[in-house]
């Protein structure tokens, strides 16, 4: 049967992809499937504050995409793998029977993919979506601007997902599956909530060490566990990628910069999405060898 493959222009597959692939889609309760995504280490300027600015979200960006392999892991469990645009697979057979039906596979929001896989997983309960550890590489982005711009598109789109919420609670699958795409369709709502505690904390504590109110106990054991677990990720990241220790600890250090970078374009997000600006912002590309 007839699989359809959709790949970004910059992405590159692994060897074993299609290979892996055709295996998966020997089940016919696979409908769709998606690709590890690796993001290449290319197109930072050279020297000065750009350039270093420009590899640390180059090595984040990988960094994120390599904890979102685990979470795909997990997610595969109950068959609510996201997709992604690049590495993305469908059966063309579930394609032709949502057309025949008048309906479209991918809705039309700025989430569109992750949204295309929400349909497969809510229009029967045994369609399956599965995870391809053989991976696509593509390039990541660099500029700080575009990195917000291309973020708060997939927050926003991530807000036109949520009339699906109540299809997903009457659909019958396992409460796994529901807990885990109510909770995917609330990131937004999570994320602004972060960002108030970001601003709030951070005051609250200065204004407490003006005044010599401090309980540092009670500070270090709030912090050393939420330190933990980034600190892991990075120690697991940097010995899969056999990263150097002054590599480990510039990917250590570029956390709370690039959680902080991110964060602003939560606030983007709302505004474009309570305004109703749902145009399509494309992420502009480099040129590479």
């Amino acid at each position: 049967e007839q699989v359809l493959v959709v790949f970004d222009a910059d992405g590159r597959m692994d060897a074993r992809l299609l290979d892996e692939a055709a295996r998966v889609f020997a089940d016919p309760d696979v409908m769709a499937a998606q690709a590890r995504i690796r993001v290449r280490q290319s197109g930072a300027g050279a020297g000065g504050w750009r350039g270093w600015l420009g590899r640390l979200l180059l090595l984040q960006q990988d960094l994120e995409f390599y904890i979102v392999r685990h979470i795909q892991l997990l997610r595969q469990r109950v068959w609510t793998v996201g997709l992604g645009g690049n590495g993305q697979f469908m059966r063309l057979s579930y394609l032709a029977e949502r057309l025949a039906g008048g309906q479209a596979p991918w809705p039309p929001v700025l989430l569109e993919d992750f949204a295309s896989g929400l349909e497969v997983r809510l229009a029967h309960p045994r369609h399956r979506l599965v995870f391809l550890e053989s991976g696509v590489t593509q390039q990541g982005l660099t500029d700080v601007r575009r990195f917000v711009r291309q973020r708060a598109r997939w927050t926003h789109g991530n807000l036109q997902c949520a009339p699906h919420l109540p299809r997903i609670w009457r659909t019958p699958m396992p409460l796994g599956a529901r807990l885990d795409l109510t909770y995917f369709l609330a990131q937004p709502w999570l994320n602004l909530l972060t960002l108030g505690l970001l601003v709030y904390y951070p005051a609250r504590a200065l204004g407490r060490l003006l005044t010599g109110e401090v309980n540092w106990a009670l500070t270090v054991a709030l912090s050393v566990p939420g330190l933990l677990l980034p600190l892991t990720w990075v120690f697991l990241y940097s010995r899969e990628n056999r990263l150097g220790l002054r590599r480990a600890a510039f990917a250590a250090a570029g956390l709370p910069v690039y959680t902080f970078i991110m964060m602003l374009s939560v606030p983007l997000a709302f505004r474009n999405f309570l305004r109703g600006e749902h145009g399509w912002v494309k992420t502009a590309r480099h040129a590479e060898a």
